[in-house]
């Protein structure tokens, strides 16, 4: 188990591996799930990552972006970006966009994902929230 949060994956076998990890720990052990490192995820600058997946037959590709955003409020991870794609696969939003109502759903539940997700990376490396807010640079001449 890595001591330190993978902050980008090195190839794919490296993802896959991480991929298996949180598919376990997520309790998505019957999901057959596809990760592929891409250059652009859609028309979506900030888009770091997607899933798309057929909830009937438990199939999901997780898609993330190879070169992170550099330029995000948030310090990113390729890792945690992963995990939130598979807890789309754990909570489901809904494909009806029609209402506020619709909107506004989705978006809390966007937001308890993003929680559990932060939380439950947290927990693996013993982290701080401060880890999200601080820089690189800053981490590193902690260290």
């Amino acid at each position: 188990m890595n001591k330190e949060p993978i902050i980008e994956f090195e190839n794919k076998e490296q993802a896959e591996q991480c991929l298996r990890e949180w598919q376990h720990r997520l309790f998505l052990d019957d999901w057959v799930i596809k990760i592929n490192l891409v250059d652009c995820i859609d028309e979506e600058e900030n888009c770091m990552g997607r899933v798309d997946y057929r909830r009937e037959y438990l199939f999901a590709n997780v898609r993330i972006k190879k070169e992170l955003n550099k330029e995000t409020i948030e310090r990113l991870s390729h890792e945690k970006i992963l995990i939130h794609e598979l807890m789309h696969l754990v909570i489901p939003q809904t494909d009806n966009y029609e209402t506020v109502q619709d909107l506004y759903w989705n978006e809390n539940q966007h937001q308890i994902m993003e929680r559990i997700t932060r939380s439950l990376f947290m927990a693996k490396y013993n982290l701080s929230f401060e880890w999200f807010i601080e820089s690189e640079d800053e981490n590193e001449s902690s260290t």
